[in-house]
């Protein structure tokens, strides 16, 4: 029935959903782009509209300050919708607001070290949108809090924009290579940016601790997960049946104490599914142990998906760019060697001593007769950074048949047999085979106060479930 003031409760609900709009068309616009191109091609015609190039920045530089301004109109529109503002009360009305928020965003800003304009304008916004609701807040809780909802709502909006702003503003690569080496010198997605993807991964090899920020990381090896098991498993105690996710147990799976399956029993597995151990050990000595998860997929590419360290001020997101797939991998020739007891020998550039063998009764999945005999060999080798490693390869006589199983380690990428015994000369000849060492390549971004993204997110449920129990009984007293 009249023109709507600039102190009405709808100009500025207006105002608000004007912003919201304009932000989203601006997002829609984008994204639509490749839908433009389809339909100019229909029409016969060719399009050079692209992608921006650097979409992340393309999107920010104008949401940031739409929702600045996001942050902003919810203060007002609050303030005018309980009535605070006033006609020629505006400097009054906000004076106490800003000057606060000016106050907070100034310390923030220097202990933050916020120094980029744009992003001090969004954080003095959000503080301004807190200062202001919470003041909305204390003067309607004297009275009902019930109808607090919109100022709760807005600010966890608040938070979650000052949450957002940290978290992708600030965040930073901490698994810098440091060693000069490069990951890869053909694969495009590591050479390409200036080698970017070389300068931000590291490679961690089978339980060779590196160091990494404020962590000494520690990879373990690769486990994987069955369906109904409340940890992981390695991939020794089981043999997968391929295409059925499932397995057949190799050993008993006991976990927290209780034993889930027997030696033989079929479990269910999640076969694409490759989890990769990771101790981070910090400065005070405290292990926290990760999982990040490779998924293989041949159809659609591979995919990584993160794990999370939480701290107070920040999470640590760390996930695998890059792992050998350790059942396709090619083993070598196999070599010959030929020592006697205490002989020192090379094994895949490592220094290994054979330092005895004796007759052993037992063997693990055989059973052995009266007439059959069984030798095993004790090999120390010295890895890198003076590490001793054991393998103790058996050589079996049954039924007149002789055996020579293999035994594997993937941290020094060797597979050994023992394939014969000359008593005459006291000589022992070993098969040697040598391969990839396992290794995993690890990316680690750190995102600073994204718990603010979180806890704002909590708070808007709150304000929401208020605001909407408030419309729900005011609409069952209007009905009756």
């Amino acid at each position: 029935e009249k023109e709507i003031t600039t102190y009405s409760k709808e100009f500025w609900i207006f105002i608000g959903a004007t912003v919201l709009c304009l932000a989203s068309f601006q997002v829609i616009f984008t994204t639509s782009i490749p839908v433009y191109n389809k339909i100019i091609e229909a029409f016969g015609f060719v399009s050079n509209l692209a992608m921006p190039a650097d979409q992340i920045a393309h999107y920010s530089k104008f949401q940031l300050w739409a929702f600045a301004l996001v942050a902003i109109l919810s203060s007002i529109g609050q303030y005018v919708w309980w009535g605070r503002v006033k006609k020629e009360g505006w400097f009054k009305a906000f004076t106490n607001t800003f000057l606060i928020s000016l106050a907070i965003t100034a310390l923030v800003i220097n202990l933050e070290k916020v120094y980029d304009i744009s992003y001090a304008i969004l954080l003095f916004a959000c503080f301004f949108a807190m200062v202001a609701n919470a003041m909305i807040i204390f003067n309607i809780f004297k009275g009902n809090y019930k109808v607090s909802g919109g100022a709760i709502t807005h600010i966890g909006v608040a938070l979650m924009l000052m949450g957002i702003l940290f978290s992708s503003g600030y965040s930073k690569v901490v698994s810098l290579n440091n060693t000069g080496m490069a990951i890869s010198n053909k694969d495009e997605a590591f050479t390409k940016n200036d080698n970017k993807e070389n300068k931000e991964n590291i490679a961690l090899w089978q339980n060779k601790p590196q160091k990494m920020d404020q962590y000494t990381l520690t990879y373990r090896g690769m486990r994987l997960r069955g369906r109904d098991l409340p940890d992981y498993i390695r991939p020794t105690q089981i043999e997968i049946i391929e295409g059925d996710f499932h397995a057949v147990a190799l050993e008993d799976i006991t976990q927290n104490g209780k034993n889930y399956y027997k030696k033989g029993d079929t479990l269910a597995i999640f076969d694409e599914n490759r989890y990769y151990e990771i101790d981070f050990r910090d400065e005070a000595g405290k292990i926290t142990t990760l999982y990040p998860r490779f998924q293989l997929n041949k159809q659609m590419g591979n995919v990584s998906s993160p794990a999370l360290k939480h701290n107070v001020k920040s999470d640590l997101y760390t996930y695998v760019s890059l792992a050998p797939n350790l059942e396709e991998r090619e083993w070598s020739k196999t070599e010959e060697k030929k020592v006697a007891i205490r002989d020192t020998f090379f094994l895949n550039d490592y220094v290994a001593v054979l330092e005895g063998a004796q007759q052993i009764k037992e063997v693990p999945n055989m059973q052995l007769g009266p007439n059959d005999a069984a030798v095993k060999a004790t090999i120390k080798i010295i890895g890198s950074d003076f590490v001793e490693y054991q393998m103790e390869p058996t050589y079996i006589i049954k039924d007149r048949m002789v055996a020579m199983p293999p035994v594997e380690n993937e941290e020094l990428g060797l597979r050994m047999r023992f394939t014969s015994i000359d008593p005459k000369t006291g000589v022992f000849s070993f098969g040697v085979n040598t391969t990839q060492r396992d290794f995993v390549v690890l990316k680690a971004i750190e995102k600073p106060f994204i718990n603010l993204l979180w806890i704002g997110t909590f708070i808007l449920v709150i304000g929401l479930i208020l605001a909407a129990a408030r419309r729900y009984r005011e609409f069952w007293l209007v009905k009756d």
